[in-house]
């Protein structure tokens, strides 16, 4: 079957991908664990254990880690946890209600839906785990909102989204995240560099 899918797909098929389907597509797949168990107890070695619990994806989307959910299950942290601890530059949270319309092998975004999705942006060079302790320097995070269009490769943005609601729901994210990291109490941060939705 997965045969097929793939065949089907290398020659221009559409996939459409619900729930923890979105999350398989991706070549590192998010199995499970919660923002503050990333934050707390890094990569898991399987689902039994505390922790963020990484598997191998299909690989149909392989240009980063994809998330999906991520306004109810706060998980912004758990996906900038997985793309640092597994050194991909890239993570794409859906949100709910939405979709990323994915073309030219995921370089090409779309935000589609309700609210779209938000982008985490990595730097392996500011971001390697550092012993036991998590370190994320340099993380930038940008949200787009339904029909703004992204190229990965390039960086090219091209907004269509009025401000204000992609505005809205990137606020929700970020402040969601740092309260995690307050409930933690022995995590610091002392920096949070957000890109605003049209800056």
């Amino acid at each position: 079957v997965f045969h097929a899918i793939a065949t089907a797909y290398a020659n221009g098929a559409a996939l459409v991908a619900s729930g923890g389907a979105a999350a398989a597509l991706s070549g590192v797949m998010i199995a499970g664990g919660t923002t503050l168990e990333a934050l707390r107890y890094g990569v898991a070695s399987d689902v039994g254990h505390q922790g963020l619990v990484i598997q191998e994806g299909v690989g149909l989307f392989n240009t980063g880690i994809a998330d999906q959910n991520i306004m109810s299950g706060r998980r912004l942290g758990r996906l900038v946890v997985a793309c640092v601890e597994n050194n991909e530059r890239f993570g794409i949270g859906v949100c709910e209600e939405s979709a990323v319309i994915a073309v030219k092998s995921g370089i090409e975004l779309r935000a589609a839906g309700r609210h779209g999705f938000i982008k985490v942006e990595t730097d392996p060079v500011k971001t390697a785990p550092t012993g036991d302790r998590f370190m994320a320097r340099g993380i930038r995070v940008r949200m787009f909102g339904p029909g703004d269009r992204l190229n990965l490769l390039s960086g090219h943005v091209e907004r269509r989204c009025p401000p204000g609601p992609a505005k809205a729901v990137f606020d929700h994210l970020l402040a969601d995240l740092m309260r995690d990291c307050d409930v933690l109490g022995a995590v610091s941060y002392t920096h949070l560099r957000a890109h605003e939705t049209h800056h």
